[in-house]
């Protein structure tokens, strides 16, 4: 494996040629090792994940030729979709897949929840920094977190995962534009609002389109249809109770399933309950269909 690995090679011939006389086999085999581990747990989330959704090989490939891993420029990549649809469970799949080719990786998850409760950004610049913790406590303002970003990380390659924007002063304050990171950089941004990313600048873009509900099995849409329209709010042990009586299942495992596909969610009360862009997609189809009966 080290033999034929150009990356364990260099570590190898790094720590020989700068540390000889304080070299370490230990330490030597736990470098080995993490290099390894990269490269091997990126195919393993990428094969878990990728079977249990239809239609994902064909989003990652178009993610991909956006990408473009081979130019060695600087560039902003957008997600986009309503909430629940999928853009996340996307996002994680290439991070995990392309993390490891990266001198600084992150995924700044929700932020635009964590907008909403804490009002900075503060936290979240910080996770930028995970190599440069002796750094960390010189951000004490968002300003400040621009700063420092643009002075620490203009030389490298990097892969940051902006999850959730709904705000163009989000992008602005974690993300920057391209002169703020070194060549090679993807910053993958994540939105429900297409228009943010125009107003960034942002030119590539993937849209996604019934990743997750597109992908289900008969009774996993049944139990869906039944939770969006009868269950929600309710405890998750309750509702799990009354499908199994109703269908004659065990429904735990497709609430699981559903809850993984971001299709419904599952709060620290543990009670079931639905993204607000899907409940509202469902409500908008009711009333199409209540339309359509008061005109027969």
């Amino acid at each position: 494996m080290v033999a034929g690995d150009p990356e364990c090679q260099r570590v190898v011939f790094h720590r020989k040629s700068v540390h000889f006389r304080t070299w370490c086999e230990r330490e030597l085999i736990d470098d080995i090792v993490k290099c390894v581990w990269r490269k091997v747990q990126a195919t393993i989330t990428l094969s878990d994940v990728s079977k249990k959704l239809v239609g994902i090989d064909s989003a990652l490939e178009q993610l991909t030729m956006l990408l473009a891993h081979d130019a060695n420029d600087a560039r902003f990549i957008g997600i986009t979709g309503m909430g629940g649809i999928g853009k996340i469970t996307l996002a994680k799949l290439v991070f995990d897949k392309i993390f490891h080719h990266f001198q600084v990786h992150c995924f700044l998850a929700n932020v635009r929840e964590v907008c909403a409760r804490g009002r900075t950004l503060v936290g979240l610049q910080r996770q930028l920094f995970p190599i440069l913790k002796e750094r960390i406590e010189e951000i004490w303002d968002e300003e400040c977190g621009s700063k420092l970003t643009k002075k620490c990380l203009c030389n490298k390659k990097v892969l940051p995962v902006v999850d959730d924007v709904d705000e163009l002063r989000q992008l602005e304050v974690l993300a920057g534009n391209q002169s703020w990171f070194g060549m090679g950089t993807r910053i993958i941004i994540t939105t429900r609002n297409e228009g943010l990313l125009v107003q960034h600048g942002i030119a590539k873009s993937y849209k996604v389109e019934g990743l997750n509900y597109d992908g289900l099995r008969l009774m996993e849409r049944r139990i869906f249809l039944d939770v969006a329209c009868f269950y929600k709010g309710e405890c998750k042990k309750q509702v799990i109770q009354v499908l199994d009586n109703s269908f004659g299942i065990s429904s735990s495992i497709l609430i699981d399933l559903l809850i993984e596909r971001s299709l419904l969610d599952n709060d620290f009360e543990n009670k079931i309950g639905m993204h607000d862009d899907t409940r509202n997609g469902m409500n908008n189809c009711w009333s199409r269909v209540r339309r359509a009966w008061s005109t027969e």
